[in-house]
């Protein structure tokens, strides 16, 4: 009887350890599966980052709790995050530029890595190197000063660079009319010189051609010139008493012509105009 009532209280034991072990099992799993979910409000359809390391790094703080984003600003939602143009209450800043960031757009940026520390990833707003935020509890004011600052900056930025580029704009087309008119001139300047090269050519031609023929009217007017003289002379030797042949060959000698065939021209002239004076 006694093993009996041992045997029995030691299985009852038994199944209340392992009623207690069950027990402490689906407890400790509602504590951790509440313990390291992270509340997503849809802003992106997935996040590869894992829920407990989310979890831990918001309780370190290094990252912004993630919070339901509003669409409109309020006072207890002034924080505008650039990405995905929600305000927020708090948010994280970048350490290269110093503008807000939600956890969210932050994990889309950077799949990987540590928040506060260089990253392979660029900024998405001044494309600095080494991608990194910084979060502080305590900077919401700093946020909202540099929120309303940098805007104004903004507006102003914008208006300067849009006068800037109507300056350029300008600039550029009274380079591009100043251009055009450079390039016609030149133009016309080469015309107007070829048009004289052209006219100057036909000059040059024309003044050649006057030279030619002048020279070919010199040269027969001397010939003509000649030839009346030598007739002139034979005419004078006729009327003397001598003979004429003698006299004129004479005559040919002294005037220089030697040559056989043009004294024989030049007899036969002779005796044949002294023959049509006679008759």
């Amino acid at each position: 009887m006694g093993t009996n009532n041992s045997k029995k209280k030691n299985g009852s034991k038994r199944s209340q350890k392992t009623k207690k072990k069950s027990k402490k099992s689906k407890i400790s799993f509602k504590k951790a599966s509440k313990k390291n979910f992270v509340p997503t409000y849809e802003i992106y359809p997935s996040i590869k980052w894992s829920q407990i390391r989310i979890k831990n790094l918001i309780q370190k703080k290094k990252l912004a709790p993630i919070f339901q984003p509003e669409d409109d600003p309020t006072e207890t939602f002034p924080i505008e995050c650039p990405i995905c143009n929600y305000f927020f209450p708090i948010a994280n800043m970048t350490n290269c530029c110093k503008k807000p960031i939600c956890t969210e757009c932050y994990l889309q940026i950077l799949p990987f890595g540590i928040p506060n520390q260089p990253s392979s990833e660029q900024c998405p707003w001044c494309r600095h190197e080494n991608f990194s935020i910084t979060y502080h509890h305590n900077l919401r004011r700093k946020f909202e000063d540099e929120t309303v600052f940098s805007q104004e900056e903004f507006d102003q930025k914008f208006e300067l660079e849009k006068e800037a580029s109507k300056n350029e704009r300008e600039v550029f087309e009274k380079q591009r009319k100043k251009t055009i008119r450079k390039l016609l001139e030149i133009k016309k300047k080469e015309e107007e010189e070829g048009e004289y090269e052209e006219l100057k050519m036909d000059q040059e031609k024309n003044e050649e051609r006057e030279r030619i023929k002048q020279l070919f009217l010199d040269q027969k007017k001397n010939q003509e010139q000649i030839d009346k003289n030598n007739i002139e002379r034979i005419e004078q030797l006729e009327n003397t008493t001598r003979d004429p042949n003698f006299l004129l060959t004479q005559f040919l000698s002294n005037a220089g012509i030697n040559d056989l065939d043009r004294r024989e021209q030049l007899l036969n002239f002779v005796l044949q105009v002294s023959n049509q004076q006679q008759n």
